[in-house]
């Protein structure tokens, strides 16, 4: 299971189109691609648009880890169990 979410990646943009970063499935960021122009004397706006950037992706790579995750025999049954 970790190596499927290792090579499941997700691409989200931020910034109007001027950030792209990749996150795999382990919640770990794999690229990121900054358009400079657009941030030219911004450094603070830079700076939030790459944290609600690296947010998104994690937020979207989460769903993804949780589908895989409902995948699993069993694993319902077992988590229903805990739940009382």
């Amino acid at each position: 299971m970790k190596r499927e979410l290792t090579n499941e990646v997700v691409e989200v943009e931020g910034g109007n189109g001027a950030i792209t970063m990749q996150i795999n499935g382990e919640m770990k960021a794999v690229s990121l691609k900054i358009n400079e122009e657009a941030y030219v004397g911004k450094n603070e706006q830079l700076c939030q648009d790459l944290i609600r950037t690296f947010n998104k992706g994690t937020e979207v790579s989460q769903k993804i880890a949780a589908e895989k995750m409902k995948t699993i025999p069993g694993l319902q049954d077992l988590l229903s169990g805990l739940g009382g």
